[in-house]
């Protein structure tokens, strides 16, 4: 009976629950499908938005370049526009004048730089010179100079050692075919002595 009776509550209310939940569940279909038609525009906006953010980043991109090809004179070689290039130089608040104000201080110092790199009359001027465009740290490529010299020494003194000491061994060698080839100096003049010295003079010693 207990069981029944439970179970009769059970089932009780679940149909108040229905009951309840049928004015909601109403409303939030009701909501679903008006928000469904708030959100196609919503994207249609926010889509044109990015277009149209895109383009003005672009168009922009398109000044920045004018500014580089206006300034860049010889260093169009080195320097391609790609490698100046910031992207933060696209956001809204950074003005085209600042923008060209940048890269000309940047042509400039470039410019000072290579004269830099030039005056130290380096044999490994193209190595620095690469390792420079790549960086733009002078300070890092004249310590790739200074190393590379640094290096070429080393090995210079590395190959002066192993020619003194091959001529040494080839010295000791020499000197060892001498000894087995050859009397000694000393002994050959003992020999000559021996020969000249009267025969009186040998029986007395």
């Amino acid at each position: 009976k207990l069981n029944k009776f439970r179970m009769a509550l059970e089932d009780a209310r679940k149909a108040v629950k229905k009951k309840c939940m049928e004015p909601y569940t109403q409303f939030e279909k009701q909501v679903k499908e008006v928000l469904s038609l708030i959100d196609e525009p919503i994207g249609l906006i926010d889509s044109q938005i990015k277009e149209v953010e895109e383009a003005r980043r672009v168009e922009k991109k398109g000044q920045i370049m004018d500014l580089y090809e206006k300034h860049i004179g010889s260093l169009r070689g080195l320097l391609p526009f790609p490698h100046i290039f910031r992207e933060e130089w696209l956001n809204t608040t950074k003005s085209l004048k600042s923008i060209e104000k940048e890269i000309q201080e940047m042509v400039a110092q470039v410019n000072r730089d290579m004269d830099t790199i030039e005056a130290l009359h380096t044999k490994y001027e193209r190595h620095v010179v690469d390792y420079y465009i790549r960086t733009l740290d002078l300070a890092g490529a004249l310590q790739e100079n200074a190393r590379l010299e640094e290096q070429e020494k080393l090995l210079l003194q590395r190959q002066e050692e192993e020619k003194a000491q091959k001529q040494a061994e080839e010295a000791v060698k020499e000197a060892a075919e001498r000894g087995f080839q050859e009397p000694a100096p000393e002994l050959e003049e003992a020999a000559l002595y021996n020969s000249d010295m009267p025969a009186s003079e040998k029986q007395e010693d």
